[in-house]
């Protein structure tokens, strides 16, 4: 067990982790600041993802989760492949970055708070048992948000959004039909 709920600035431990036990992390209650790669690779039970304000790169990247269901409602700023090649299933989130999800091949259920208007590059590759999300706020799908979404099957007609980057839904096998875009779509 790993009790850092008196720290909210996380960068690195002095101690080797191991990759192949369950480690038990708490953390603080609000504001805490995670460092890249701080998780890498490890299988994980933690506690109070909500208190996460902030997400260096590869943070969680290829983390098995005990718990699948993550909170990231106080998320303001997060780095690049964070949660990439992990086993999440759902996840409510206020903060993107590029390559987040990708390859997040169990997550079926995502919730995108209202602040967040535009998808990062490459933010859902691969996961291929994404169905649906809403995008009713999203103004901008970046390059291959959903390339490779395999399970996708999105109806963009009622959104905001004004730009498609080139990719952003290759290989959505399961796109059928006419892809009818929006209005203020360019």
């Amino acid at each position: 067990n790993l009790d850092l709920s008196n720290i909210p600035l996380v960068n690195s431990f002095d101690i080797p982790l191991a990759t192949d036990v369950e480690v038990v992390i708490k953390l603080a209650n609000n504001g805490v600041v995670l460092g890249d790669n701080l998780f890498k690779g490890l299988t994980l039970d933690i506690t109070n993802l909500d208190s996460v304000v902030k997400l260096g790169d590869n943070v969680f990247q290829g983390v098995t989760f005990r718990d699948t269901e993550l909170s990231l409602v106080y998320l303001e700023e997060c780095g690049e492949t964070v949660f990439a090649d992990t086993n999440i299933t759902s996840v409510i989130t206020t903060a993107l970055g590029e390559s987040m999800f990708s390859n997040c091949e169990d997550l079926t259920g995502i919730v995108l708070a209202d602040v967040i208007t535009q998808l990062p590059t490459s933010v859902f590759t691969g996961c291929t048992s994404l169905v649906s999300l809403d995008l009713n706020n999203i103004n901008i799908v970046g390059e291959s948000a959903f390339a490779d979404c395999t399970a996708l099957n999105l109806d963009l007609s009622n959104t905001n959004i004004i730009e498609i980057y080139d990719g952003a839904f290759k290989n959505c096998t399961s796109l059928e039909g006419d892809l009818v875009l929006p209005d203020t779509c360019t």
